[in-house]
Order: C-alpha cells, then sequence, then structure tokens
C-alpha cells in the first residue's frame, strides 16, 4: 500500500521540479486508478497548457523584437533618405542650376570676348570635376564597396578603423555588433 503512494508521489514531485524549471516535455506516468493517477494526468494536462503558452510566450517576444529590429532599420533608412535629399536639394541642385546659368552666359560671350568665355569654361568644367566626385561620393554613401567586397561585418570593422583614424577616439566592434568608444583611449 505504501508502494501506490511513495512511488507516485515520487514521480510527482520529480515532475514537478522538471516543470518548476521550465520542462514541460516528460509527462508523469501514475498507473494508479485513484486520486494518484487523476492527479497526474491533470498534472500533464496542465504542463501540456504551460508548454503552449511558453511557446506562444516565446514567439510572441522574438515577434515583438523582429519588430523593433525593423522599425529600427526602416527609421535608419528613412533618416539616410532625408539626409541624401538635404545633400541633393541644397548642395548639388543650386551648383548645378549654376553651372547651367554661367554656360548660358558664356554661350552669350563667346563672339564678344573668346578669351573670358573659354576661361569662363574651364572653370566651370573643373566645377563639374568637382560635382561628379561629389556624386561618386554620395553613392559610394547608399552602397560602400566594402559592404560587397567585405560583407556587413568587415565593412562595419572598416568603418570603426576609420573612424578611429580620423577622431583618435579607440573604438572596437565587439561580438553582439556594438561599437565600444573610449575616448579617454585607455
Amino acid at each position: 500500500m505504501a508502494r501506490s503512494v511513495i512511488e507516485p508521489v515520487n514521480r510527482i514531485e520529480s515532475a514537478m521540479r522538471r516543470m518548476a524549471s521550465g520542462n514541460f516535455s516528460e509527462p508523469i506516468h501514475v498507473d494508479n486508478r485513484d486520486e494518484m493517477g487523476e492527479l497526474s494526468v491533470r498534472i500533464n494536462q496542465t504542463a501540456a497548457e504551460l508548454a503552449k503558452l511558453q511557446e506562444t510566450t516565446l514567439a510572441e517576444e522574438r515577434a515583438r523584437a523582429l519588430q523593433d529590429r525593423i522599425n529600427r532599420v526602416t527609421m535608419a533608412q528613412e533618416e539616410e533618405r532625408r539626409r541624401i535629399s538635404r545633400e541633393l536639394h541644397d548642395g548639388l541642385g543650386p551648383s548645378l542650376a549654376a553651372i547651367g546659368n554661367r554656360i548660358r552666359a558664356c554661350k552669350q560671350r563667346v563672339r564678344s570676348d573668346p578669351e573670358r568665355a573659354e576661361s569662363e569654361l574651364d572653370e566651370i568644367a573643373d566645377g563639374v570635376v568637382a560635382h561628379i566626385q561629389e556624386i561618386r561620393e554620395l553613392i559610394h554613401d547608399l552602397r560602400p564597396l566594402a559592404l560587397d567586397q567585405l560583407g556587413l561585418v568587415g565593412a562595419v570593422s572598416q568603418l570603426v578603423e576609420t573612424f578611429e583614424h580620423e577622431t583618435e577616439i579607440s573604438a572596437s566592434l565587439s561580438e553582439t555588433g556594438n561599437i565600444l568608444l573610449d575616448p579617454l583611449g585607455e
């Protein structure tokens, strides 16, 4: 009689310890057809429900984390678009309009003062070369060549090294992808 009570109690106790630690995968096996057997059936049902709840909770947490990442990436993309738009609107756009105006002025001046028109066209050509370089830099900012050549981690590492060199602030890339700064260089 004692065995029919002690063994199921020990099994239930062991199963409850597993469940308390989050392991709901091993059901309790009690063959008794009394209250102990019924208790083990109810505990197994509760464990199955808790396992489903745990899976749902984990899935929801992963979905929230993924949505947070998507939101951060989207915000970064939008900020980059705004920056590029400002650069084009405030820098390149007006400069190209000015070049157009200068070319029209040279066109009118070509008959009356060809030497001055030629000198002006040389200056305009130099300006165009500078604007081509500016466009190349914008293109590079949109998709750095290092990204294709080195992959994301290599490209970010290269950016960190460039940052260190330009600012003389010690920086490193952690295994988790965080950039660690040491402004004192210690």
